[in-house]
């Protein structure tokens, strides 16, 4: 489209803010909302925030942490270790996780076998469809052929 070609009418009319767009499922799909009891049984969508990242993305507007120390990943790990075993009594055994999604950061500042260890955690806890989408947010500045492999021995596809 040649520029002289938008009138000034439709520049007002998309000069507004919109939703800023960080994954999927947006963050219009989650819910504060304490979880109290046992959830029904139904399909489950789990969200992973691994906040690390060895640069910051000059476009970047995710709530991260910019590090060089590799084992801040190991201990965040632990402690969501933990979080996931205080949350996963809450969730029906007959409900099926159909989509898992990390972002961050970017979940390869993890090191291969952290990633696996993730894979693990949500496979052991959770049960995990056969047709699971499982996808993540990557910088590839640091990417490598052992984290991809790392992914896919996790389940992410």
């Amino acid at each position: 489209m040649n520029m002289s070609s938008v009138s000034l009418e439709m520049l007002l009319k998309y000069n507004v803010p919109g939703p800023r767009y960080t994954s999927y499922p947006p963050a219009t799909h989650f819910t504060q909302e304490p979880i109290i009891g046992p959830a029904e049984a139904g399909p489950l969508s789990l969200y992973f925030h691994l906040p690390f990242c060895a640069r910051q993305c000059l476009y970047c507007g995710c709530t991260n942490i910019v590090t060089g120390d590799q084992g801040s990943s190991a201990a965040y790990l632990d402690r969501l270790q933990r979080e996931i075993e205080l949350r996963v009594q809450h969730v029906s055994r007959d409900s099926e996780v159909v989509q898992v999604q990390l972002g961050g950061g970017t979940p390869t500042f993890l090191l291969p076998g952290e990633l696996e260890r993730l894979g693990e955690m949500i496979h052991v806890n959770f049960p995990v469809a056969a047709t699971v989408e499982a996808g993540a947010e990557i910088d590839p500045r640091g990417l490598t052929l052992e984290k991809v492999q790392a992914l896919r021995n996790a389940g992410f596809n």
